[in-house]
């Protein structure tokens, strides 16, 4: 049987969420995660933790390729897509019936009535939704009221009566309206259960239906408790394994604004899943290694980098320190670098002459205008009081790199090596003339000394565009439009 038959968004989803392509290195847990699920012998309700950024959403969508691939029928759920709707139910009943019902592609009597059944109990519990609370007994957004209400009012539509005529009637109606969805949510169950070893036998499928459940925490906070709800009492089923995706957290929150901040939230949400798997943590340097960065290209189109110039490829080393020193998601990774490349690709498109950007003064500026840090205000390209004095780790390469593109006013102007130039007047100057501990502490010689004069002579060329603070405060204010 084709993939596509069980795995509806296979075709699609097979090259761009393929293990080969994916950043995280997360592909040995994904095959991990999977045997876990699929190996349940009941049913079984499954949250993976992981913060906003970390890439659920792309790791969620490759399990569903290597589920698919291993021969389960597998339905993935976007609950942010169906945010705006009011009835989780129905949305989650049309996911399950649109993307299985590839079981009545063979002319099978078993299949079809099995179907069948499930389509009934589906529409009888769909017929009062709102009335769920009375059925379960459990806290649901909608009231029992509600759905006595929906019930009443079929009942005097019916029998054009009057709502005291009703009394007896509306009691009966309920009562029946109860037995009614008890029973069809056992159907549901019962089918859905009938269906997993169905498609064992009949197309040689393995017998766990997986069902996906992405983006829960970006939903109405009602809406993501009443998605849980109906996975909780409608599905939650032999044969049938959920993988719920969430920032955890943030799901707690949501919980707490229904049901007031004193709510026991975290316990609440423990009553709807089984088991709680964490997202492993990503090695930011892997991940940018798998960016395929190419700053060659920019060289191509005319800018020269002052960080770095022997080999560029040192930039993703310390653009992976910079973003983890402030604790960056993987969203927030891929929105500096959007910003940065937009910078560059800008700069390119519009020079007239020859430029020289340091790479690493543009990151960070771009970084501290993401978290909003003072530095990033407060930075002036004259600089005034105490030199840095920290001159090893990330903060002293930061400081180091920033001595090239900043200016201030000196008597004194070191040369590197001991050597130094005393001035009758002061002059205004690269900062890094300015202390020598950069030069000897950084362990800058040699071919980097020699770069580094190269530099302090290329910024008093008039035939260049050597760049200073004030032209990366710019671009970045520039960039910082892209949210």
């Amino acid at each position: 049987m084709e993939i596509d038959k069980y795995a509806s968004r296979y075709s699609e989803w097979k090259e761009l969420y393929s293990w080969d392509s994916c950043k995280t290195n997360r592909k040995e847990y994904g095959k991990f995660l999977c045997s876990f699920l699929t190996n349940a012998d009941d049913s079984l309700v499954v949250n993976m933790n992981g913060s906003w950024g970390t890439g659920k959403t792309e790791l969620l969508r490759r399990l569903y390729v290597e589920l698919a691939e291993q021969k389960h029928s597998v339905v993935y759920i976007d609950a942010w897509e169906s945010d705006f709707s009011n009835d989780a139910l129905a949305v989650v009943c049309c996911e399950l019936l649109t993307q299985l019902d590839h079981v009545s592609d063979k002319r099978n009597s078993k299949a079809k009535k099995a179907i069948v059944s499930l389509k009934k109990g589906i529409n009888t519990c769909l017929k009062f939704t709102h009335g769920v609370a009375v059925a379960t007994g459990e806290l649901t957004t909608a009231t029992a009221s509600e759905g006595a209400s929906l019930a009443l009012n079929s009942i005097t539509e019916v029998n054009g009566g009057s709502v005291s005529e009703s009394n007896m009637l509306l009691v009966d109606k309920v009562q029946q309206n109860q037995v009614e969805r008890v029973q069809a949510m056992k159907e549901i169950k019962k089918q859905i259960s009938f269906l997993a070893e169905l498609m064992h036998e009949v197309f040689g499928l393995k017998k766990q239906i997986v069902v996906l459940v992405d983006e829960l925490d970006r939903c109405r906070p009602s809406y993501a408790v009443e998605m849980l709800e109906v996975i909780k009492h409608f599905f939650e089923t032999k044969g049938c394994v959920f993988l719920v995706a969430t920032d955890t957290d943030a799901l707690q929150h949501s919980i707490s604004a229904i049901y007031g901040v004193n709510f026991k939230s975290e316990a609440y949400l423990k009553r709807f899943f089984d088991r709680k798997v964490a997202l492993p943590d990503v090695s930011i340097l892997d991940y940018l290694k798998c960016q395929n960065i190419n700053f060659d290209k920019y060289v191509d189109g005319g800018i020269e980098f002052s960080s770095y110039h022997y080999d560029l490829t040192k930039h993703i080393e310390t653009f992976s320190l910079l973003f983890a020193q402030h604790s960056m998601s993987l969203r927030d990774i891929d929105q500096a670098l959007q910003k940065f490349f937009a910078s560059l690709n800008y700069v390119v498109l519009t020079r007239n002459q020859r430029i020289i950007i340091n790479a690493v003064v543009l990151m960070n500026g771009i970084v501290e205008d993401m978290i909003n840090s003072d530095e990033f205000v407060n930075r002036k390209s004259i600089m005034t009081g105490e030199l840095p004095r920290v001159f090893s780790g990330l903060d002293g390469v930061i400081n180091f790199h920033l001595s090239l593109v900043m200016k201030r006013n000196t008597k004194v102007i070191y040369l590197g090596g001991g050597g130094r130039s005393t001035l009758t007047e002061p002059k205004l100057v690269l900062s890094i003339q300015c202390h020598d501990k950069f030069v000897n502490e950084l362990g800058f010689v040699n071919n980097d000394r020699f770069f580094i004069g190269a530099m302090i002579s290329a910024e008093q060329e008039e035939s260049v565009k050597y760049w200073l603070w004030e032209d990366y405060r710019k671009m970045i204010e520039l960039s910082g439009h892209i949210q």
